[in-house]
């Protein structure tokens, strides 16, 4: 039989500092990963407001349109500018989630989709500039907000599988 005193030695020394550092360990895991979960939730929020914050951006155009409101007035190009920068702005959300998920993830996919239907509205906002006329471009301009919405119904739907 073994001495106690040499098993109280070897458990104080060998294997209560394993412990400790194995429950420290695991520890430090979880909060890695849950500080990852929530930097990921908030990236999917940021990719909800981006395009939201586009598709609303664009959403006056054909009152603007109608009231005369064109370029090259100050408030037309502000307006302009504006609208670009909302669409920069999806895509640089899109290349974070491209550093967080997988390039074929459902999220990336719908978010991709979301980038590509608020392209558009690159040929409607080109007229607009040019100051054509708001007829010809009606129907564009519909289908390019519809297909964003759909497109965002997409992603918003992919990000709540992702929360569960």
């Amino acid at each position: 039989m073994a001495d106690p005193v040499v098993i109280g030695i070897i458990g104080s020394t060998l294997v209560t500092p394993s412990v400790v550092a194995f429950y420290a360990l695991s520890r430090q895991r979880a909060e890695f990963r849950e500080t990852r979960r929530r930097e990921l939730r908030d990236l999917l929020d940021e990719g909800a407001r981006a395009i939201t914050q586009a598709l609303r951006a664009h959403e006056d155009m054909p009152w603007e349109w109608s009231i005369g409101v064109m370029p090259p007035e100050d408030r037309a190009v502000e307006i302009v500018a504006a609208r670009r920068a909302t669409i920069e702005r999806a895509r640089h959300v899109k290349d974070r989630l491209l550093i967080r998920l997988p390039e074929d993830h459902p999220v990336v996919s719908a978010f991709e989709e979301a980038t590509v239907a608020l392209d558009g509205f690159k040929p409607i906002n080109r007229a607009y500039e040019q100051r054509r006329d708001w007829m010809p471009h009606r129907e564009a301009f519909y289908t390019a907000r519809q297909t964003v919405l759909d497109a965002r119904r997409g992603y918003l739907a992919a990000a709540r599988a992702i929360e569960g």
